[in-house]
């Protein structure tokens, strides 16, 4: 079995991944890389909380994110909130602010970050957002909704009142019939991203979604409901429940099985898989390359790889994608030097509750059965270890 060095990136390597960057999709070669802007707006308000949603188009190669900030006056002064920045897919451009005061206008300046630019007005103020007048302690359910998407089923569920934000979206899962059996795929968190994330899906295939939401203080609508069928015609899920091995893991989180187990979304931070390593030699590893290798199980034409980053400081500038069909012989099929959900030198706001960002890449489709994850961890904020929650494989038109 061949073993990359534990090296950092060399010149070489770096050449071959640039090659490899250079070939984009069609799609991507007709569409913009500065993002597109759209009007941002209230998504929800409370007593004490705004949601607000920043949607956008364009942004091919997927490097733009959205800072947010409140104040009382249309020019300020500003506070940030939602940390440094909101990037990935425009349904996940949304932050929640709390501990406002009830029956006060607010505004919020919302601006968009590309270093290709940006179309249209930025920053944006919204406002005035009033909120609500009367706290209300117990959650308003609205009734749940989904998008079909090309690797998952997006639930959004719209919440509202609940004045002290102890409420939560506890379970979302998913069965082919109306009665069930029922799969849980998002576990409970803080209702803060009221999105639900369902992957590990089969194309073709028609679901139905539970969801129930949950508040000490009482639940108003309907809960739990149950929505459906919807069709879902996007990508298989190769890996998902294969066969996968990995360097090795420590801490909270040292079984590999957690990379392919269909689950992006979790309430609870332990969870997914935490390499060794880092310059910081975490767990008694060394810094550099890091892998988990999927057995697909037989050979398949397989052309993407997508991956998810366990917390914004696992997000690396530099991973790999290599096949084989006897895990004896790999070649490297993609990569990046630039990875998506980071600024260059800030972390942004994606995390195992708040999916909002994703790793991707395509390839030439090519016959594997073995599909092989690089991560350089010299390439993380702090000197930590590398640590992620899913990893996908994709084939062609499967």
């Amino acid at each position: 079995m061949k073993i990359r060095s534990t090296a950092p990136i060399v010149a070489g390597q770096l050449i071959i991944v640039l090659l490899l960057l250079a070939a984009v999709s069609p799609t991507q070669a007709k569409t913009s890389n500065a993002v597109n802007p759209g009007p941002a707006a209230p998504a929800a308000v409370g007593a004490t909380w705004i949601s607000i949603s920043s949607p956008f188009t364009e942004d091919a190669n997927k490097n733009s994110y959205t800072s947010y900030a409140y104040g009382t006056s249309s020019s300020g002064p500003w506070t940030p909130a939602c940390g440094n920045g909101v990037p990935g897919e425009t349904a996940w451009r949304f932050c929640v602010i709390g501990s406002l005061t009830p029956g006060t206008s607010y505004y919020v300046q919302v601006t968009f970050v590309d270093p290709d630019g940006v179309i249209g007005t930025n920053p944006q103020i919204v406002g005035p957002i009033v909120t609500n007048s009367v706290s209300n302690p117990a959650v308003t359910v609205g009734t749940a909704s989904a998008l079909a998407e090309d690797t998952d089923i997006l639930v959004t569920v719209p919440i509202s009142n609940d004045s002290d934000m102890n409420s939560s979206v506890s379970n979302v899962s998913i069965a082919t019939s109306s009665s069930g059996p029922w799969t849980q795929k998002c576990y409970s968190g803080t209702f803060s991203p009221s999105l639900c994330s369902i992957h590990g899906l089969t194309k073709n295939t028609s679901y139905f979604i539970q969801v129930t939401v949950t508040d000490p203080d009482g639940v108003n609508g309907p809960n739990p409901q149950v929505i459906g069928p919807i069709h879902y015609k996007g990508l298989t899920d190769l890996a998902l429940n294969k066969l996968i091995w990995a360097d090795p893991g420590w801490g909270c989180c040292p079984n590999p099985s957690e990379l392919v187990d269909g689950v992006i979304q979790y309430g609870d931070w332990t969870y997914g898989f935490a390499w060794t390593g880092g310059t910081g030699d975490w767990g008694g590893g060394t810094p550099g390359f890091k892998q988990a290798t999927i057995d697909l199980g037989t050979t398949m034409s397989v052309n993407r790889m997508d991956w998810w980053a366990h917390d914004p400081l696992s997000v690396p500038t530099t991973w790999l994608v290599s096949v084989s069909t006897d895990n004896v012989n790999y070649s490297d099929v993609a990569g990046t030097v630039n990875g998506n959900c980071r600024a260059p030198a800030l972390e942004l706001d994606t995390a195992w509750n708040f999916p909002s960002c994703g790793q991707s890449a395509t390839f030439t489709p090519v016959s594997a059965r073995y599909v092989r994850f690089w991560t350089n961890d010299y390439t993380l904020f702090g000197g930590l270890h590398e640590w992620a929650v899913e990893i996908e494989v994709f084939g062609p038109g499967q």
